[in-house]
């Protein structure tokens, strides 16, 4: 491994290694390859940086290394690009040391040497538009004024310009208001910028060491950990937004406003609000009967303006009636209610029954509200059944677990729900669904609406044609808008876990992102200090930007970010997809609830609107700000203080306000309840006070319960602030690290790799017989054991479980992220004293985990007495205990590369998720590196994944979950038993199902999961596939544009760019890294392009780029690769669908087959064989649309002939198929034994057949005393089978004629056999090709392991009776010393090698 290591210099290399590589092989390569002209970078995950850094430094600090020093390298888009990072790098180099750096740092370095040459380009561009503006103002005051310059002002071209200028240097934003026309302006605009982020002799500065920093990178060696994480063609994409931002296509300009994240919260609150009726109440009445409303005040008469009551919230403008007003205010505010039951009319005191709704005239209406409840009735029944089958999860929230179910049942429910929603008369629907958008969609009919939002591909290409004929834009839009939510991304937002794979940030996720800018920004300022001199900076706080809006951006703050792990949000991904994220944003804020900073600035925003509408003349009570604040607080489950009925005097004005003589407490003072009423009580909105803390807390702690307000915030603050996109981006993704754009020699390492690495990194050089040894101990029965979870899990009785055996857990490895809703600490908390059975302390001192800032600690028992201090949490250097009596608790995140030694006779318990693949089960298994060794494991099987194995073993889940149960069984005996606690015999199974055939051993289910998780991996890797093979084509484009770009960088910005290609050619190749971005909404049927396509169209779009390109070739074998991969699929989906139509003809023609034959049977076949054939050909008929018109009947005469032909095919193929299954006959297994025959008969050629007879026909005992050793094989050409028709015809068998020197041994088939019985055959094992005339191989004899081998080699070349003389080589010389050793260990050492064997 070391060697050609040493020798690297301008290539990579992706190698497999089980153990020690961050402990022993890091270190050490570092040590060999570091020198003054060689910088070495180790990259690894952001989770693993403080383990490995602590590995380095203990290895490499020592002296006998000349303490080599390891630097972290921590880089984003705000740090700058100065001398005092080249000159940190160029120190570490001098020393031998090594840059340790996780992969986003490293990319935003390359994306930083980018953008600085955008920022001079989009510059020059500004300083064109500004000379060519001030020319043409000269002009404009030298000549006469025209009419239109006096009437109109400036053109909105130049307008757009200057704005582009302003947004390019930093000086505004789409939220700003436009530059002014005058030139002065500009100026003084330009002038802010120079003063804010440097003028362009900086930029140009930063541009020149960024290259020298590259090319110190280039000419060095990256050691890479983890690859199949750090180099992940999506997750390891870093994107960085360009331009000014512009608002999202289809949420400013549509009726209402937003449909863009309405739509989406439709969909995913009719999901959750039935999963929570199906938990809640599993025998609830129907949802059709809802629960009764509360009581609504009387609302007064008084004028309000109905338009500041909703500014705020970004709801639509209210119309000019007043109670249509109130109506529409209500409908948009109470979402459950259209849910429920798509009412058009929710201001009424109570809900109305079935009774009021009859007596009503619009009968239309009638029957559109009772198939609404009917549909959502449906929605609630679908989703408790798969609660119930396990198609969705239950913890730690609503998860889909399968996307099958959803295709084949939930879809089809939500689209007709959908329809019927838009169809409704109601303006309520109008106002949530986009009804008022939709209209009667060009008088498309419901099922051809229903089929297309059903079907896809080329089913839905066929009824483009009515949709693009009768629909509008707005209407096309928000149908594709619907069918793209319905078959794609409900989902997939259904299918992530919250805080696992998305999230929001914490308040403590903020903090210590406030905390890292604010130390980077002191090291950048005593860096400077000590230097005497100001260096380039890029620091947002000196353009008058606060901490917190530098350290983390709004979008950041507000929206859903990615998470890497369980709580380990991504330091600086996002989200690119606008629709994603609005999905899981949408999510994040169900499932989490408003945080206290959201509540806040909510609440601010009530009072404010609450002190608008003070000039209305209007009671407290009865402003609408006042009662949106009690809708939340009763959502929340709470009620508000001082709440009585508001009464109507004759004059219809209300009486006086009744909370005025509510005055609240002093600050501090304890709150007592007004009211006798259970739920928790709220200060009224006006008595408030934003710095109490007492009353925020509960003001926080309602809100967040409350879905309305979720829903307010997020369409009334989150979405309109955020949700405004950049016209392009910069991207980099795994490519730049493992391609040569920053590292010119690579190496990387994983412990389970794959081949979807980057195409410069090469193929990966699997260590010998690691896969293999990984997969035989992970399918070891004895060493993996099972315990299954009971239905109704939550992540404390997973930690009850494992401390319910005291001393037999050292470790919990939660693989499959099901410990949620706990920090770390609170898990080792738990276990320690806050389990129903805590650890005991007989067997454990302390649990070790890691927090969040990836550092080891250890939790033990202090023995202090005083209260609230029987925990005392400690470094692990400082701990003091023993591996022997230590527990580790290994979160999510750190279940790959964290090596922690463990007791050599440990147990650990290794979760499972629907999400879990083979390689996450071999990374989390193997944290114990004893595996197998001593120490073993046990997987802890959720209900839910019975669904998951047997969707992939096609077995009964039922079934799989009764083998979940018999498995734990068994496996619980065993740990009692290695206890030495089994006092009585734990509960088993009933005998019917441990009889019950169907039941299958804890080996075989092992097996078929493990099958799943190889299969889950095979899914993944598939999409990854494609993505990877996208990514090769447009490296090769990007390596040749960012050398280009980095060698002219002093050209770029410039108007006259010297050299052979001017700025337009520097500008193509800046186009190469700005990657246009654009999520419009189709206004048409969209027909999505194969993946080949795309990647063809990338090299043609880049064809002046791509014949510079030293390795276009790579480009042409990624698109036959894609093109090769979708061809296979293209056939194997016609495949799958002729076997579906075969195998219903042929179900069809069986039911057929069994009538007749029934009848037949019954001796009726002359009277009723008629019969059984008119229901066979009404039967067939059925299949085809009866046509009443004459002149159709000849092509039903076609199709039927058409499809007889197809009958008889199928016929002939289940004949076929019929005649191949295997006959159940008894085999024999008498006279099994193998013969053993002597090495030393190879050297004779076989003899002939007759000569063979004798030894053939012997039995294994007489063969083994034979002294007539015949040869041990037979001509492959006599292998024949045993068949009885043979026997009775007297005919021969049918042979093969093979050539003769291929040869069978009689240990696979003896030739008497096939005339006796029948036997099953055995799988070929062992080939053996040799030859038995060369001389060389009398050298292989019974003595050969006394003497010398090298002697007898020698003495075996120079034999002089041999035809040919020849030097034996190298190569041949290993092999036969390879043959010598294990000669040697079968013949002389026959007991020894048995026990090896």
């Amino acid at each position: 491994l070391l060697t050609p290591s040493h020798s690297l210099t301008s290539h990579g290399a992706c190698r497999s290694h089980s153990v020690g590589k961050t402990t022993v092989l890091m270190p050490t390569l570092v040590a060999l390859l570091a020198n003054s002209d060689r910088l070495v970078c180790s990259v690894v995950p952001a989770a693993l940086v403080v383990f490995t850094r602590a590995a380095l430094t203990a290895k490499l600090g020592s002296a006998a290394l000349g303490s080599r020093p390891v630097r972290t390298l921590h880089f984003g888009r705000r740090t700058p690009v100065g001398l005092p990072l080249l000159r940190r790098l160029r120190i570490c180099a001098k020393r031998g040391g090594v840059v340790l750096a996780d992969p986003t740092s490293v990319k935003a370095l390359f994306l930083k040497s980018i953008e600085v040459l955008h920022r001079l380009d989009e510059a020059n561009r500004y300083e064109h538009d500004l000379v060519a503006e001030t020319k043409a103002a000269e002009k404009r005051r030298t000549s006469k004024s025209s009419i239109a310059s006096v009437l109109f002002g400036p053109s909105k071209k130049k307008l757009e310009r200057e704005r582009r200028a302003a947004v390019a240097l930093g000086v505004s934003d789409a939220s700003d208001e436009s530059p002014s026309s005058s030139v002065a302006t500009v100026k003084e605009a330009a002038a802010q910028a120079a003063q804010t982020y440097g003028d362009v002799q900086s930029l140009r500065t930063q541009a020149s060491v960024a290259a020298e920093v590259l090319t110190m990178l280039r000419s060095g060696v990256a050691l890479l950990d983890e690859v199949d994480i750090i180099l992940h063609p999506l997750k390891s994409e870093l994107n960085w937004p360009l331009g000014a931002r512009a608002a999202l296509d289809f949420t400013i300009q549509t009726s209402p406003p937003g449909l863009r994240w309405r739509i989406p919260y439709l969909l995913l609150d009719v999901v959750l609000s039935a999963a929570e009726t199906g938990l809640s109440m599993l025998n609830s009445m129907s949802a059709s009967h809802p629960l009764p409303r509360p009581q609504r005040r009387a609302r007064p008469q008084a004028a309000v303006n109905p338009e500041r009551r909703c500014e705020f919230l970004g709801m639509p403008r209210p119309l000019d009636d007043e109670d249509d007003v109130d109506d529409e205010e209500d409908k948009a505010g109470v979402m459950v209610d259209i849910d429920v039951r798509g009412d058009d009319d929710t201001s009424v005191q109570q809900w109305d029954t079935m009774e009021t709704l009859r007596n009503r005239t619009d009968d239309e209406g009638i029957s559109s509200r009772q198939a609404l409840r009917s549909s959502k009735a449906k929605i609630d029944d679908l989703v408790a059944a798969g609660l119930t089958d396990g198609a969705l999860q239950a913890r730690p929230h609503v998860t889909l677990v399968s996307e099958k179910w959803y295709h084949a049942k939930l879809r089809p429910a939500l689209t007709r729900w959908v329809m019927l929603l838009l169809r409704s008369p109601s303006r309520s629907a109008a106002q949530l669904a986009g009804a008022g958008v939709a209209g009667d969609l060009g008088g498309v009919d419901d099922d051809t609406f229903t089929e297309y939002l059903l079907d896809d591909g080329d089913a839905r290409d066929s009824k483009a044609a009515q949709f693009v004929d009768c629909c509008d834009d707005d209407q096309a839009k928000l149908i594709n808008l619907y069918h793209s939510w319905l078959a794609h991304l409900l989902p997939f937002a259904l299918s992530r876990i919250n805080r696992v794979n998305y999230g929001l940030l914490s308040t403590l996720d903020i903090a210590r992102s406030v905390d890292r800018f604010r130390e980077s920004q002191q090291r950048q300022a005593a860096m400077q200090q000590t230097r005497g001199k100001a260096t380039v900076t890029d620091d947002p706080s000196k353009a008058g930007l606060p901490t917190l809006v530098a350290a983390v951006p709004k979008a950041r703050r507000l929206l859903a970010v990615p998470f890497v792990g369980k709580d380990r949000p991504s330091e600086a991904s996002e989200f690119s997809h606008p629709d994603v994220l609005i999905g899981l944003s949408t999510l994040a804020y169900r499932h989490e609830g408003l945080r206290k900073e959201d509540v806040h600035k909510l609440v601010r925003k009530l009072k404010f609107a609450l002190d608008c509408d003070e000039n209305d003349g209007s009671a407290y009570v009865h402003r609408p700000s006042y009662r949106r604040f009690e809708r939340y607080v009763e959502d929340g489950g709470a009620v508000i203080r001082c709440t009585k009925t508001v009464t109507m005097t004759t004059d219809n004005k209300p009486q006086e306000d009744i909370t005025a003589s509510c005055a609240p407490p002093a600050r501090g003072a304890t709150q007592s309840r007004l009211t006798h009423d259970e739920r928790e009580e709220v200060w009224p909105l006006q008595l408030l006070d934003l710095n109490d803390s007492e009353q925020m807390v509960v003001v926080c702690r309602v809100l967040q319960r409350s879905k309305l307000a979720c829903r307010d915030y997020l369409w009334g603050y989150v979405f309109p602030e955020t949700l405004s996109l950049r016209p392009a981006k910069l991207a980099a993704s795994g490519q730049e690290l493992g391609g040569d754009a920053i590292f010119g020699s690579r190496l990387g390492f994983s412990g389970t790799p794959n081949d979807l690495v980057p195409a410069d990194l090469g193929a990966c050089r699997y260590e010998a017989a690691t896969d293999g040894r990984v997969a035989r101990i992970l399918a070891d029965a004895a060493v993996v054991g099972a315990d299954s979870i009971e239905v109704g899990w939550t992540p404390l009785k997973l930690l009850d479980r494992v401390a319910k055996f005291p001393g037999l857990y050292h470790a919990f490895v939660d693989a499959g992220a099901l410990i949620t809703g706990m920090t770390n600490r609170e898990v080792a908390e738990y276990l320690l004293f806050g389990a129903p059975v805590p650890l005991s302390a007989d067997h454990i001192d302390g649990i070790l985990f890691l927090n969040e800032d990836d550092k080891p600690l250890v939790a033990m028992r202090s023995n202090s007495m005083t209260a609230g201090t029987n925990i005392v949490v400690v470094p692990e250097t400082e701990c003091g205990v023993s591996i022997e009596r230590r527990f580790t608790f290994y979160d999510h995140a750190h279940c790959t590369g964290l090596d922690v030694k463990q007791r050599v006779d440990a147990t650990a318990a290794v979760t499972l998720s629907k999400d879990t693949t083979f390689r996450d089960f071999a990374q989390a298994a193997f944290r114990l590196r004893g595996l197998g060794k001593g120490q073993r494991i046990v997987v802890f099987l959720i209900p839910e994944l019975a669904g998951c194995v047997s969707e992939v073993t096609r077995r009964d889940r039922r079934l799989v979950a009764g083998d979940f149960r018999a498995a734990s069984v068994v496996v619980e005996s065993n740990l009692h038993s290695i206890m030495g606690q089994l006092t009585t015999s734990p509960t088993a199974p009933s005998s019917t199902a441990v009889n019950d055939t169907a039941v299958r051993s804890w080996p075989e289910l092992l097996g078929d999961i493990l099958t799943w998780l190889a299969v889950n991996a095979i899914r993944k890797e598939r999409v990854n596939f494609f993505l990877l093979a996208e990514q090769n084509v447009l490296n090769v484009v990007r390596k040749v544009a960012h050398q280009e770009l980095l060698r002219r960088r002093s050209d770029v910005g410039l108007a006259e760019a010297t050299g052979e290609r001017g700025a337009v050619w520097l500008r193509s190749c800046l186009d190469v890294f700005r990657t246009r971005v654009d999520f419009t909404v189709e206004n048409a049927v969209p027909t999505p392009k194969p993946f080949s396509e795309r990647v063809a169209t990338a090299i043609e779009d880049h064809a002046d780029l791509m014949s510079d390109a030293p390795d276009f070739a790579t480009a042409q074998h990624m698109l036959s690769l894609v093109s090769s991969a979708e061809e296979a699929a293209k056939e194997s989906q016609r495949a799958k669908a002729v076997q579906g139509e075969t195998r219903k003809v042929g179900e069809r023609l069986r039911t057929f087959g069994a009538a007749e034959e029934g009848h037949r049977e019954s001796g009726n076949n002359s009277t009723e064989a008629p019969r059984v054939e008119a229901r066979a050909a009404s039967s067939f008929e059925g299949m085809q649309e009866q046509e009443e018109e004459e002149e159709e009947e000849q092509e039903q005469e076609q199709q039927q002939e058409v499809e007889h032909k197809a009958v008889e095919i199928a016929l002939a193929d289940e004949e076929e198929r019929r005649f191949d299954e295997p006959e159940k006959q008894r085999y024999s297994r008498e006279d099994e034994a193998p013969t053993p025959w002597k090495l030393a008969v190879l050297r004779t050629a076989p003899g002939e057949a007759s000569n063979l007879d004798v030894f053939y026909k012997m039995s294994s005992a007489e063969a083994k005393t034979s002294v007539a050793y015949a040869h041990p094989f037979y001509a492959l050409a006599d292998f024949a089978l045993y068949k009885p028709t043979y026997l009775s015809l007297r005919a021969k068998p049918p042979r093969v004629d093979f050539p003769r020197e291929l040869q069978v041994s009689p240990n696979y088939f003896r030739r008497k056999w096939r005339s006796a019985s029948p036997r099953r055959l055995k799988n070929v094992s062992i080939v053996l090709e040799y030859d038995p005339e060369t001389e060389l191989d009398r050298a292989v004899d019974d003595d050969i392991a006394d003497a010398n081998f090298q002697t007898k080699l020698r003495a075996t070349s120079s034999v002089t009776h041999l035809k040919q003389q020849t030097e034996i080589s190298e190569r041949v010389t290993v092999r036969l010393k390879r043959a010598h050793t294990f000669l040697t260990a079968a013949t002389a050492h026959p007991k020894e090698y048995d026990m090896r064997k």
